[in-house]
């Protein structure tokens, strides 16, 4: 049996924390504290946590890959939806993707409360970071982005730090580092929203008004701001995305050549873009962008080259559904994109994410129909692969599954 970590804030732990009783009847007291409380580790995962039979819903994945090359996907699972089941998978890769290892991390809290959306970075320093949201039901008003540091994540049994809590919101995206140095947290932060229309088996929790929180500073698309390499986070500005407009930010930033800053996020009606010229500190209205997605999260990052990546759904200026994963690759700071590597080419794929390794091959992992076949897929792929348009590099290779839903207990 392998051995992993798992992060588990056992029901009878806030519980008690909290002051009230165990029950069958909803738990109310100090519920929302709990959510603001570090995830105790444990070790080795509980059995169910590594039960294949037990995946019947997953998606959001992302990834970081370590200096020499081991791929780390974070994966959000767990219930049948977006729901108060959901956690999250930690799985690890050393060689190249080909297998992969039972989750090594589950991050979870037990009772009306969920562990979402992860995110994962490789920084500068080569080690990897990986981020989550905590919050009770399915939001409430505040939510939390938290994280954990690995220091050595070229040992697939690697240590990972306690977790810290480092700002409300939640963040999908990966951090952006600055030539001067400084790194960005892209977290958003959503509106309260207490009217339970989300999923009908939500309705059926108790919506206690002290569990939610209508006061929540800075809604929007954030930046928080470290001038010390992580150790530290502060808040920085907002994107001024319109009310009418505003859903899951998701929003990623490069640094141009010339210095200014670009935004791309998502709103209602797809793409949004926006820019700044002052370090981030205020930027420009949020309008429609020339390139077109749909509602739906993507990927935007400069690569080591300096080249531009952006892997999202269809074409480069044309609307679509979730569908059609295609790599895009810019050679004059994000102007253009006249490169283009299809990477699934099929309805339900969503939500890219990419991590560059240290010889500058590109890994990409995005969900594949979550809620039926329910497929984490891994692209690896150079440059030169998206200007030919087709894999033409050794070791290059497309459409490794790292997981599939359980076929038995499908939709």
């Amino acid at each position: 049996m392998k051995q992993g970590i798992v992060f588990q804030f056992a029901l009878t732990a806030w519980v008690l924390t909290c002051g009230v009783q165990a029950a069958e009847t909803p738990v109310r007291g100090n519920l929302a504290d709990a959510t603001l409380q570090p995830i105790r580790i444990q070790m080795p995962p509980p059995l169910r946590y590594r039960d294949p039979a037990n995946i019947v819903y997953q998606t959001g994945p992302s990834i970081a890959v370590a200096p020499n090359g081991r791929i780390w996907v974070a994966i959000m699972t767990g219930g049948v939806d977006e729901e108060n089941r959901n956690y999250v998978d930690l799985l690890t890769s050393g060689d190249g993707g080909d297998t992969w290892s039972e989750p090594k991390m589950a991050l979870d809290i037990d009772g009306p409360m969920r562990t979402f959306d992860p995110g994962m970075w490789t920084d500068p320093e080569g080690r990897v970071w990986l981020f989550w949201c905590q919050v009770y039901d399915f939001w409430d008003g505040r939510g939390g982005l938290w994280t954990t540091v690995c220091d050595d994540p070229g040992k697939e049994d690697a240590a990972w730090s306690p977790p810290r809590r480092l700002c409300d919101g939640v963040m999908k995206n990966k951090p952006l580092v600055l030539s001067n140095g400084d790194r960005w947290l892209l977290v958003e932060q959503w509106q309260d929203d207490t009217s339970g229309w989300h999923w009908d088996y939500l309705k059926k929790q108790p919506r206690l008004p002290e569990w939610y929180h209508t006061d929540t500073p800075h809604i929007g698309a954030n930046v928080y701001r470290s001038t010390d390499k992580g150790a530290t986070w502060s808040y920085w500005s907002t994107a001024p995305v319109p009310q009418n407009v505003r859903t899951c930010d998701e929003h990623m930033a490069i640094e141009r050549k010339d210095g200014t800053f670009r935004m791309l996020l998502r709103t209602k009606y797809g793409m949004g873009e926006c820019t700044s010229s002052d370090g981030g500190r205020t930027w420009t209205p949020v309008v429609p962008s020339a390139i077109k997605n749909p509602a739906a999260r993507f990927h935007f990052c400069k690569l080591r080259s300096g080249n531009v990546l952006l892997v999202k759904n269809g074409p480069i200026d044309v609307q679509t559904d979730r569908r059609d994963i295609i790599a895009y690759l810019s050679e004059d700071d994000g102007q253009t994109f006249p490169f283009k590597l299809p990477l699934d080419i099929r309805p339900k794929p969503s939500y890219p994410d990419v991590s560059q390794g240290a010889d500058g091959r590109i890994y990409s992992v995005h969900d594949f129909d979550r809620r039926g076949i329910g497929e984490i897929i891994l692209d690896v792929f150079t440059e030169d692969d998206i200007r030919a348009g087709k894999i033409v590099s050794p070791g290059s290779r497309l459409h490794r599954i790292v997981r599939k839903n359980a076929p038995k207990l499908m939709k």
